[in-house]
């Protein structure tokens, strides 16, 4: 199984952490392989959908923090639009609340609420 996982910053200076905790969190022997697409919030979500589909990705994974939500959303609906097998998976802080709201709004199939390493892995 493919896994992307979507790191999408509020610029190039830093790189989230998210896909290491998680890479490290599932077992070695579930036979997942992984890319990240990086980008900013100011990337063309096209681009960013594009990138993820041509991965042909059994998941998709994204962290949505305030500063991201939005930008995450048009990236993921594009993606729903071009790789419509996928399963779609959010956290982060985001995540802390309202989760049926939130997934009435997201083309997401989940969204984890606290930390992620444990859950995903399952």
């Amino acid at each position: 199984m493919h896994l992307v996982w979507l790191d999408l910053n509020c610029s190039y200076a830093h790189a989230g952490m998210v896909p290491a905790l998680l890479a490290q969190a599932i077992p070695v022997d579930l036979g997942i392989s992984w890319t990240v697409v990086r980008g900013t919030v100011g990337t063309d979500p096209g681009e960013l959908a594009r990138q993820i589909a041509a991965a042909r990705p059994a998941v998709v994974g994204a962290t949505l923090y305030l500063f991201n939500r939005q930008a995450v959303r048009e990236i993921l609906v594009r993606v729903r639009a071009l790789v419509p097998e996928c399963r779609i998976a959010v956290g982060g802080p985001e995540c802390l609340g309202d989760n049926a709201a939130l997934l009435a709004e997201f083309p997401a199939d989940a969204a984890f609420r606290g930390e992620g390493e444990a859950p995903f892995a399952e």
